[in-house]
C-alpha cells in the first residue's frame, strides 16, 4: 500500500468539502405530500420554521410537517463518496 498522492489527497478533501455542504443544506419533503420541499440551510430552516420536539420534524406556518429527506441525502452522499473513491483510486493506478 502506498501512500496518497499530493492529487489524490486534493481530491479526497473536495469530496469531503461536497459532503459537508450536502448536510449544511440537506433536501427537505412535505409530510404526507409526494415531492421534494427544496434544500434549505439547516440552521436557517431550523430558526425560520417552528421545531417541534415531540417529532423529528419542522413545523411551517403555511406548508405543513417539513422533513429533513434522509434517503435522498444518503443517496447524495454516496454518489460523491463513490465518485471521489473511483477518481481517487484511478489517479493511483496512473503514477
Amino acid at each position: 500500500m502506498t501512500a496518497l498522492s499530493h492529487k489524490q489527497r486534493v481530491v479526497i478533501t473536495i469530496g469531503g468539502a461536497f459532503i459537508a455542504l450536502m448536510f449544511l443544506f440537506p433536501p427537505f419533503k412535505y409530510y404526507g405530500r409526494h415531492g421534494a420541499a427544496g434544500y434549505g440551510f439547516i440552521f436557517d430552516s431550523l430558526t425560520r420554521f417552528r421545531l417541534d420536539l415531540s417529532t423529528p420534524s419542522i413545523v411551517t406556518e403555511s406548508n405543513g410537517e417539513v422533513y429533513i429527506d434522509t434517503v435522498r441525502l444518503f443517496v447524495q452522499c454516496a454518489f460523491v463518496g463513490m465518485l471521489t473513491a473511483g477518481i481517487v483510486f484511478l489517479m493511483g493506478k496512473r503514477d
